[in-house]
């Protein structure tokens, strides 16, 4: 179901991420010295934001360890990139109708959901319920909708793969087979999606915020919200190349994969850097509720809200139960 390689074949070549060179000394990399080094610049990285060490230098361990990931990955799967490199644009697959259906998951069922992810959804049925069909996908009705590899149900039964990873194939295989947007059980929408988010072969959120310490994306791209045409090429290499790394490993090399596997799509395919390229900044305030929501709530304060057009916002459901709230917070006017 799920082939090594596409149906392309171009000449092989040696992929390296930007950046990375041949007398760095870090061709055939193993996963465990990738894991090792990650992990070490990781704990370095979280020590030097706490001192007063020059961005710069901070965003240069960033930057090696964002090297260091997808080096390794390039090289481990330079055949399956290859394979989908250069894109097919088959006029079929770029006709196709838009997809109005909107996947959203909380694996344990709606009954076990926190109360933020309730609202979530429910929002999500109150804006689009009429005109989407609505999943709410768990772990008792997502065979209904695709059919993942044993050892990624395996892995994840055994613990070796946490549920984040579990969704991110999961997502990728509904979008693969289905199309439509993928929008996370924490994103809290307060109006309509425009139809633009449907019509696209491709659409996320992308902000002109990212912080340079710790982005991967640059701000380019979310997979929290994900919109892709059934079939849509990148969003099958990008299933490949996760299922794949799962067939062959027992743990993340990063926590961030999925991010990993985008990036290296984005370099590496000129068609799909074309398409996130020219998506506009649509989404760019998505964190503005978040810091406010155990807040006091009053006009003023709310008015950056109301006047974002888009009205889109990535929440937790992880708050901290000893925080005082006050009684008349955001979090009481927008999700109670």
């Amino acid at each position: 179901m799920y082939p090594q390689q596409g149906k392309t074949s171009v000449p092989r070549r040696r992929l390296r991420p930007p950046g990375c060179h041949e007398h760095q000394g870090i061709f055939d990399m193993n996963f465990t010295s990738a894991h090792f080094c990650n992990r070490v610049l990781g704990k370095a990285s979280k020590l030097i934001q706490r001192s007063f060490i020059p961005v710069g230098i901070q965003s240069a361990v960033h930057r090696a360890r964002i090297g260091i990931v997808q080096h390794y990955l390039t090289q481990q799967y330079g055949s399956l990139i290859n394979a989908y490199q250069p894109l097919v644009k088959d006029p079929a697959e770029l006709n196709l109708p838009a997809d109005k259906i909107i996947w959203v998951c909380w694996l344990q069922g709606l009954d076990h959901a926190p109360e933020i992810v309730k609202k979530c959804i429910a929002n999500l049925q109150l804006f689009h319920g009429e005109d989407c069909t609505i999943h709410l996908i768990t772990l008792e009705n997502y065979k209904n909708f695709v059919t993942l590899p044993r050892h990624i149900e395996e892995k994840f039964e055994k613990k070796l793969m946490k549920p984040a990873h579990f969704s991110d194939v999961l997502r990728l295989c509904l979008l693969a087979k289905h199309g439509g947007a993928w929008i996370d059980s924490t994103v809290l929408i307060l109006k309509k999606l425009p139809d633009d988010v449907f019509n696209e072969q491709f659409f996320t959120l992308k902000s002109h915020s990212y912080s340079t310490i710790s982005s991967i994306s640059l701000g380019k791209w979310t997979t929290f919200f994900l919109q892709a045409r059934r079939g849509y090429t990148p969003v099958l290499f990008l299933r490949d190349l996760l299922i794949q790394y799962w067939q062959g490993h027992d743990k993340e090399l990063d926590y961030f994969l999925f991010d990993h596997a985008i990036s290296i799509a984005y370099q590496h395919f000129p068609e799909f850097k074309y398409q996130v390229d020219h998506l506009g900044y649509f989404g760019n305030h998505r964190h503005l509720l978040m810091p406010l929501l155990l807040t006091e709530y009053s006009a003023e304060a709310a008015s950056p809200i109301n006047e974002d057009p888009v009205q889109i916002y990535k929440l937790t459901y992880k708050i901290d139960s000893t925080h005082t709230v006050p009684q008349h917070s955001f979090y009481q006017h927008y999700i109670k």
